[in-house]
């Protein structure tokens, strides 16, 4: 069984290749630095998943909090696809009325 020293040298170790991994994310996606959505979307994703690790790292009951982890993100995939969903459905609706307006419009003038 680890150590808490060991503990916390792990999550400092872990946390600092995140960072990397995080400005190196932010260069190749956003390498002019002039989509600060793309700087916002990495850091967020990156906070989410350093808070995850670290929960799970420190906590006493590690298949507890591995399946509190998990559970939030399916919770938040869940979310995504439901609102990509509802955006595809928006965009079909869009797309849909912009081809019935020009008749409706063409019946109002005869």
């Amino acid at each position: 069984m680890s150590t808490t020293n060991e503990t916390n040298e792990n999550v400092t170790k872990s946390l600092d290749i995140q960072q990397k991994l995080m400005l190196l994310a932010k260069k190749i996606l956003n390498p002019k630095g002039d989509k600060p959505y793309v700087d916002e979307y990495i850091t967020a994703t990156s906070s989410y998943i350093q808070n995850a690790i670290s929960k799970v790292m420190t906590a006493e009951d590690k298949d507890k909090a591995s399946k509190e982890v998990a559970k939030d993100l399916n919770k938040k995939l869940e979310a995504w696809v439901a609102e990509r969903k509802a955006q595809r459905a928006a965009a079909q609706n869009k797309n849909e009325l912009e081809k019935i307006e020009p008749e409706l419009l063409h019946e109002d003038l005869d």
